[in-house]
């Protein structure tokens, strides 16, 4: 039967080798697209209904602020 320390250890390991394992799975190609900020507003906007709209309505009065100088403009 095996002690609670054999135990311990080997889970440890396990869990070690699991980490290692994730880490290595990851491509400079995957961090350089999640360095995106662009990307990266998309995703949260997918999960978050309240920055969706904010995003919407600054993109709006932005561009009705732009529009209000364009026509002021000789």
């Amino acid at each position: 039967m095996q002690s609670t320390k054999e135990t311990a250890t080997q889970s440890k390991s396990t869990k070690d080798n699991n980490k290692a394992q994730h880490i290595s799975n990851h491509s400079w190609l995957h961090d350089l697209y999640a360095m995106d900020t662009g990307l990266a507003l998309l995703h949260s906007m997918t999960q978050s209904k309240t920055l969706m709209i904010m995003v919407i309505a600054g993109v709006l009065l932005f561009g009705g602020f732009m529009g209000g100088l364009f026509l002021m403009a000789p």
